[in-house]
């Protein structure tokens, strides 16, 4: 939780599972991320922190895009701000932030 590691996952199959630790002990789930979408993109795109623990829960094959890897494909890119916006659509991150903050306060 909290990492800087500035990289976002498309997942192609697998599952992963969003979480915080509660004072049970036991994690509380906030969310689970399966194909088709991104996780990561805040971390990469306004090089945020993960906000919770994402943890693979079944078996993951994920693309990985890492701040060099961004900077490569946006050489040469007729439209790098739908590049960007596309990655951004899903919202994915700022939704695991509103679900923690919605955790903490109660509301």
């Amino acid at each position: 939780m909290g990492s800087q590691e500035a990289f976002l996952l498309l997942l192609v199959q697998g599952l992963i599972e969003v979480s915080v630790p509660a004072s049970s002990g036991k994690p509380t789930v906030l969310r689970s991320f399966t194909s088709g979408q991104i996780v990561g993109e805040s971390a990469l795109l306004e090089r945020g922190s993960w906000p919770a623990e994402y943890r693979v829960t079944e078996p993951l094959l994920a693309l990985k895009l890492t701040r060099d890897g961004l900077e490569k494909s946006l050489v040469g890119n007729s439209d790098p701000r739908a590049f960007l916006e596309a990655l951004r659509e899903q919202h994915n991150d700022r939704d695991v932030a509103a679900s923690l903050r919605r955790l903490r306060t109660g509301v």
